[in-house]
């Protein structure tokens, strides 16, 4: 018994040369809608082959996918709503050819990663606290001439103060029980030796700090509310893996920028690694651990604080990445709702020709545990 063997050939489609030739004189722009999609689009036969349309460029148009979904599969015969018909696909091809070519159009530029900001609690807006300090300042003579008045011996309110000043405290002040005299105590409580810098000279931006109070030998917490805190992820939205990449970070708008300590207390000797790295020019460095980030993978960035003025209302997060054969940059804004708590009024107790008008400034929010 003979058989015979019947091919059956299967059409691949357009060649490569036509879909590069159709990419480069459309400009990676959809011919019938001429938006810049980059990778978003597809090379669509004008006459379907099923009406016998070719794999030729004449018989090509570059479409996105949402006008490649309207093109659909005419036919002549029994048209179905708005699909467009092959002369109308001519037709835009043809003028966006023209205009690609008259005003020397570019393919728009491919988005190589996304920045996602994955602080979920903020809401859309970071809110650092600060405290405004209202000073005033008294003739330190009018206060001997309250206690005169008063029959009051004012050293009985400077003992309370000692023996209220105890050692389990953050805000011991060894000093403070040294004090033999009432001016002593005036000319003490208007020193700023123990007050907290205010935001032109405090301007770490770590979120917590452990210290440990030496006089009773124990740790506590100093939380700085005034500092913010993201945490951001790198993803690949490319078509492409990115192979030995690095991604360097610059914030606008900041007074200082750090990653997070990762110590959790105050004797922590553990060699912690840390996968972004600021300088003294605020310019972050993110090296990844593994140098190859493939299609639609994600990577995590450790988190990052900075801190801002207290009448910052944006800060901007500029990145640039360089990998094997590629570059790409871009920038995402953060919205700061930054808040200001009155603090009680702090009083300076001077000579007479020192008396002024009050004085404000702004102080970082502490809090310690």
């Amino acid at each position: 018994m003979n058989y015979i063997l019947k091919l059956k050939f299967i059409d691949l489609g357009f060649s490569r040369e036509v879909k590069e030739e159709i990419f480069v004189r459309c400009a990676r722009h959809c011919c019938v809608c001429r938006k810049g999609v980059g990778l978003n689009i597809e090379v669509h036969h004008i006459k379907p082959q099923k009406q016998g349309g070719d794999d030729s460029i004449d018989n090509a148009i570059g479409l996105c996918f949402n006008c490649h979904a309207d093109a659909g599969h005419y036919f002549a015969g029994h048209p179905k709503g708005s699909k467009l018909s092959p002369s109308e696909l001519k037709k835009h091809r043809n003028s966006w050819f023209n205009i690609v070519e008259t005003n020397d159009i570019k393919p728009p530029p491919e988005n190589y990663i996304e920045i996602v900001l994955n602080n979920k609690k903020s809401e859309g807006s970071l809110t650092p606290i600060f405290v405004q300090e209202t000073t005033r300042y008294i003739d330190k003579k009018s206060m001997y001439r309250f206690y005169e008045l008063t029959g009051e011996d004012p050293m009985d309110f400077v003992r309370k103060r000692i023996n209220e000043n105890t050692w389990n405290s953050p805000f011991y002040i060894p000093n403070l029980n040294k004090i033999k005299t009432y001016d002593e105590y005036l000319d003490f409580m208007s020193s700023d030796k123990y007050r907290f810098e205010d935001e032109n000279e405090n301007i770490d931006c770590q979120p917590i700090k452990h210290s440990m109070n030496m006089m009773k030998m124990t740790e506590y917490k100093e939380i700085n509310k005034s500092n913010c805190v993201i945490d951001i992820s790198i993803k690949n939205i490319s078509s492409v893996p990115l192979e030995d990449y690095k991604i360097y970070l610059n914030f606008e708008n900041v007074v200082n920028v750090d990653s997070v300590d990762k110590n959790d207390k105050h004797l922590d000797f553990y060699n912690y690694s840390y996968n972004v790295k600021f300088d003294e020019n605020l310019r972050g460095e993110f090296t990844p651990s593994q140098n190859v980030l493939v299609q639609k993978d994600t990577v995590r960035i450790d988190s990052i604080c900075f801190r801002t003025r207290h009448d910052t209302n944006k800060v901007v997060l500029k990145w640039e990445l360089f990998a094997r054969n590629i570059s790409d940059k871009g920038e995402i804004e953060l919205t700061i709702s930054p808040v200001l708590e009155e603090d009680d009024h702090r009083t300076k107790y001077v000579n007479p020709d020192e008396v002024r008008e009050p004085t404000i400034r702004v102080l970082p929010k502490l809090e310690f545990e």
